[in-house]
């Protein structure tokens, strides 16, 4: 979880702060689709990390409820959280955008090494 946490963060933090050395675009757009590939294999792996932690942790008559409950509740949080970054990206720039959500990233991270991670916490 600490290094999908690190990679998430080091992928939106990057971007934007890499950006000054790009020296040309074909260069530029291989980085970002190194960082893409890397991210989306992060964040599938640890996908399925939290699922067999699911299962592991979760009592089994309640597996099905709280499977239920956590994609609905992130199904219901994508149109909220983009309406509300429509109506920020208006304020900011893109790139401080990326930059507060790696910061996030990195903020959640502490937090998971505080708490000793997911069995410290069961």
């Amino acid at each position: 979880m600490v290094i999908a946490c690190v990679v998430v963060a080091v992928f939106y933090i990057g971007i934007p702060l890499c950006e000054p050395f790009f020296v040309n675009r074909l260069f530029r757009y291989g980085v970002v689709i190194a960082n893409s590939l890397a991210l989306g294999y992060v964040v599938a792996a640890t996908g399925a990390f939290l699922s067999v932690a699911s299962v592991k942790y979760v009592n089994q008559e309640y597996l099905a409820r709280t499977s239920g409950i956590m994609s609905a509740a992130s199904i219901a949080a994508m149109p909220v959280l983009s309406f509300l970054i429509s109506g920020l990206v208006s304020f900011v720039t893109t790139a401080q955008c990326f930059i507060f959500s790696g910061a996030c990233a990195l903020l959640e991270c502490i937090w998971i090494l505080k708490n000793k991670g997911i069995e410290g916490n069961m």
